[in-house]
């Protein structure tokens, strides 16, 4: 409100009230959690930079404003991520949703919809529209088709040393950085209407692990042994041990949510998202788990053990019977994973309230990630996929994915009518997130994935966006990406990924300052992918590479504010290696480590990144210059032009992953002229003491 005073010559005054349509209000209901508090304020600071003079700020209410950009609950609506948008396009603009989820997902989509573009975390990679007004003729509902559509971080984010931040306790990720990527999930709408919720280790304690202790028949016969574990299931042939397992799910949902319902405003960060956190039951047992395989001399009734993916559908179905006598309108959540990967027999029917996710590209040995969902989708109608993308464990965050089968997959939800993906993933700037943004755009509005990621390096790097563009292809091309080798071979591509950068930089406008921060980024970003090979490819003993080891801690803790990698978890495992007796891990570990000068190690400067790309290009400048990549159709003309003969015979060697009691799988593209016989013979060794 501004005042106006016109005054005459005689000194008579008269105060006229202006509305200043310039100061603008957003309001969120009084006791909201601090996630839409905090959206609100993310909100006006956008609008404030967007609309030249304007002054936006936010407030509270416990009675609706009757103008203002308004969030509101509404508990009639039943979908949690539906948004209704409303405005009258002058000085009323409304988003009303059941609870967080919805809302928070509504006005990031508005926001885009006004121009705004949040292609990466950080204000360099933001897009700013120009606006007159916030204000539009409005009336939408913003939703999507699939109800699981999202990623988290492989090993999450804590607070360490280098991100000591309690200010996003709230977050999904805890600290600084945890609080940008949690933020970046929110305005690129990645989150559906549900979380999955996984293995159920959470129960495996306390009262329920004494009664498995104290009644073995209760206890899945493994290997001979009814010994009570963290990672013992239920003797689905025992009815008093799938109850057990169904009570204890139940009395830990009535718990939580009793809790959270009676102190909704003590829990209001978990009450306005509940059912985004907790609506729906996970019924998944413990990572690991040890379904029955044998028979034993416990005394126990002796029962032939069926299949591992029919003993988890008898469980669930039994848990999802029991708790629904309370609860009839409650959904239900299992995985197909690992030894229970597999779909359950014809005449084992799976409950209609329970939703099964797969996780058909690891950690299971029934057949291709394909044929394993194909399966599945012509069996149950509630389905939607897990997958890992790039993640930490695998790949150091380094380039690691294909786009093709990236494209495959997000095909395929549309094609099966799919409830969604959720993907494990790392948070790498540059070799995940383009990508991940990219599968989402086209899952929410239907773009082709490489218009997306076109867009995101013609908007972010304009003359250098064909370069920029063919190294994205580079990092996720099936003919480049040799993931049989489990990465080994990407280090001798360094020097091809430099040079694309060298080519990108030539096309660039130096005089753009943001621009220049955009390839600073890229250039630490492809340091680090240099000294994570130097070190992880390097096999004299870990005391022998000891000073990599070293660099590589202090570079990653230099480099965490950026957001290229997850600092935090790559450290982890990097110190963890050492041991935690050892002086390396004293210095460089995470929570403690004296190498960190209690958090105050000095941060990366743009001239240190400078002087390291130098370097690295000069490093490089002797070595490959010129590579030529074939497809699979292009190799196969080549050897029959050359009328090469095949070997007579082929050897091949699969490792296995930390002793599990399963080998890695292989899959293998076999050439044949006409139809015809080979064998394969299998010789196991198991280098493994005892």
């Amino acid at each position: 409100m501004a005042f106006i005073r016109i005054c005459s010559l005689m000194a008579v005054c008269t105060i006229i009230l202006v509305w200043n349509l310039s100061a603008q209000t957003v309001y969120y209901p009084v006791n909201s959690s601090r996630m839409l508090q905090s959206t609100a304020q993310d909100m006006a600071a956008l609008l404030q930079s967007a609309i030249p003079g304007s002054r936006f700020s936010t407030q509270p209410y416990d009675q609706t404003p009757a103008t203002g950009i308004i969030f509101k609950y509404d508990s009639t609506i039943t979908d949690n991520q539906l948004c209704k948008v409303s405005g009258n396009g002058a000085a009323l603009l409304e988003f009303t949703a059941l609870q967080d989820n919805g809302l928070v997902f509504g006005i990031y989509q508005y926001l885009q919809h006004l121009g705004f573009k949040f292609y990466q975390p950080g204000k360099a990679w933001e897009i700013i529209p120009a606006l007159s007004s916030a204000f539009k003729n409005i009336h939408k509902e913003y939703n999507t088709n699939f109800k699981y559509k999202s990623w988290f971080i492989s090993g999450g984010h804590r607070i360490w040393l280098m991100d000591k931040t309690t200010d996003y306790n709230w977050e999904n990720y805890i600290g600084e950085n945890g609080h940008a990527w949690a933020l970046y999930q929110r305005r690129n709408g990645m989150l559906g209407a549900h979380s999955f919720r996984g293995h159920r280790g959470d129960i495996i304690n306390g009262n329920y692990l004494s009664a498995l202790q104290n009644n073995p028949c209760y206890v899945a016969s493994y290997n001979g042994s009814r010994i009570a574990t963290t990672s013992s299931v239920p003797d689905v042939n025992n009815t008093a041990a799938m109850n057990l397992w169904a009570n204890t799910i139940e009395q830990k949902y009535v718990a939580v949510r009793n809790n959270i319902f009676s102190h909704p405003v003590l829990y209001a960060n978990q009450y306005r998202n509940f059912n985004y956190n907790n609506q729906y039951i996970g019924t998944e047992v413990p990572d690991g788990p040890r379904w029955a395989n044998s028979s034993d001399n416990t005394g126990c009734s002796q029962v032939d053990y069926i299949s591992a993916s029919n003993q988890s559908i008898v469980l669930a179905n039994n848990t999802a019977q029991k708790i629904k006598n309370n609860f009839p309108e409650k959904r239900f959540q299992v995985y197909a994973y690992f030894t229970h990967a597999n779909i359950p027999s014809a005449s084992l029917k799976i409950d209609s309230s329970i939703e099964v996710q797969v996780i058909p590209s690891a950690f299971q040995s029934e057949s291709s990630a394909k044929g394993l969902l194909n399966r599945w989708y012509n069996t149950h109608h509630y389905i939607s996929e897990y997958h890992y993308l790039n993640i930490p464990q695998w790949s150091g965050e380094t380039p690691a994915l294909s786009l093709k089968e990236l494209k495959l997959t997000v095909q395929r939800l549309k094609d099966k009518h799919s409830q969604g993906i959720i993907w494990e993933s790392s948070p790498a700037k540059f070799a995940s997130l383009p990508f991940l943004r990219a599968a989402n755009e086209s899952l929410i509005n239907g773009i082709e994935i490489d218009s997306s990621l076109k867009e995101f390096c013609s908007t972010m790097f304009g003359p250098s966006a064909e370069q920029v563009y063919s190294l994205l292809q580079l990092w996720s091309s099936d003919e480049v990406l040799t993931e049989g080798y489990f990465f080994k071979d990407n280090k001798y591509k360094i020097p091809l990924y430099f040079k694309k950068l060298q080519e990108a930089l030539q096309q660039a406008n130096p005089s753009d300052i943001l621009l220049r921060q955009r390839f600073s980024e890229l250039k630490a970003y492809l340091h680090y992918v240099k000294l994570y090979y130097s070190w992880i490819y390097d096999y004299r003993s870990l005391q022998e590479k000891k000073q990599k080891g070293e660099a590589l801690c202090i570079y990653l803790a230099q480099i965490n504010k950026m957001q290229l990698v997850n600092s935090y978890y790559l450290i982890t495992g990097i110190a963890n290696s050492y041991g935690n007796g050892s002086s390396f891990f004293a210095a460089y570990n995470v929570f403690n480590g004296t190498a960190y000068q209690n958090g105050n190690l000095p941060l990366i400067t743009a001239a240190e990144i400078e002087n390291n790309y130098n370097s690295d290009i000069t490093s490089n400048s002797n070595t490959i210059t010129q590579y030529k990549f074939l497809s699979e159709q292009q190799q196969v003309i080549k050897v029959a032009a050359g009328n090469l003969i095949p070997a007579a015979s082929i050897n091949v060697d699969i490792g296995y992953t930390n002793a599990a009691n399963y080998s890695n799988r292989a899959e293998f593209n076999i050439y044949a002229k006409d139809k015809g016989n080979f064998n394969i013979k299998y010789s196991p060794k198991f280098n493994i003491p005892g």
